[in-house]
């Protein structure tokens, strides 16, 4: 809490959590999670981004390919 740590009671509820913070405007930066969490969160952004890489690629690569047949198919066509 305002870029010092600050040890807060944490309540669990039935599907949320509520954190008791003293009273005031404050900036609160909060990191919720486990490292099991964290990890699933590190591997789907990778695995995203690749996926996204890759369907790029192969995207890139069709249109190259029909530009290089139309290409020779033209070059066929006039002799």
């Amino acid at each position: 809490m305002d870029g010092i740590d600050y040890i807060t009671k944490v309540m669990k509820g039935n599907d949320c959590y509520t954190i008791f913070l003293p009273e005031g405007k404050h900036t609160v930066e909060l990191t919720g999670g486990n490292a099991f969490s964290n990890s699933i969160n590190v591997t789907s952004l990778w695995s995203s981004n690749g996926i996204a890489i890759f369907g790029s690629l192969a995207v890139l690569l069709l249109a190259a390919l029909y530009l290089f047949l139309k290409i020779k198919k033209r070059k066929y066509s006039t002799v």
